[in-house]
């Protein structure tokens, strides 16, 4: 899809929603996230695209270890 813009990514499984949020603000990148708590929220000024990715890589792999610790503990 040539042009295509994401602003908002988001995983729910049952609990509360993780979402990964880019926007701008005063011309800047900004990134804010959270793992689906209301208490882990982050916010960043996240540069250039090639910054973004890392963010959004930070957020993915914290996602997954969140799935596998709560595998262990479903009975």
């Amino acid at each position: 899809m040539n042009g295509a813009q994401v602003t908002r990514l988001e995983y729910a499984n049952g609990h509360s929603p993780a979402y990964f949020q880019f926007d701008r603000y005063l011309h800047r990148h900004y990134a804010l996230y959270s793992w689906g708590g209301s208490e882990e929220l982050e916010e960043h000024f996240a540069g250039t695209w090639p910054h973004q990715v890392l963010h959004v890589a930070r957020w993915i792999a914290r996602l997954e270890h969140e799935a596998r610790t709560r595998e262990h503990f479903v009975p």
